[in-house]
């Protein structure tokens, strides 16, 4: 499920201030940068498939366009 949040990353500045469009990647968590940082370890594995997934297209897309 999508979440929306504001922070002082690049990503949000471009799509906030400079109104450009933007998708952000990453898993669930919370009290980042803090000693109670944490991070949803479920999530964090279906990222890690979403992010193969993308790198697997590039490849393919990469092998056909070197043809």
């Amino acid at each position: 499920n999508p979440m929306y949040t504001s922070s002082v990353a690049d990503e949000n500045v471009f799509a906030n201030r400079l109104k450009i469009p933007v998708i952000s990647l990453g898993p669930i968590g919370g009290g980042g940068h803090t000693k109670d940082e944490w991070v949803d370890l479920d999530s964090l594995k279906e990222v890690e498939s979403i992010y193969r997934k993308i790198l697997d297209l590039s490849l393919l897309k990469n092998e056909f366009s070197k043809k």
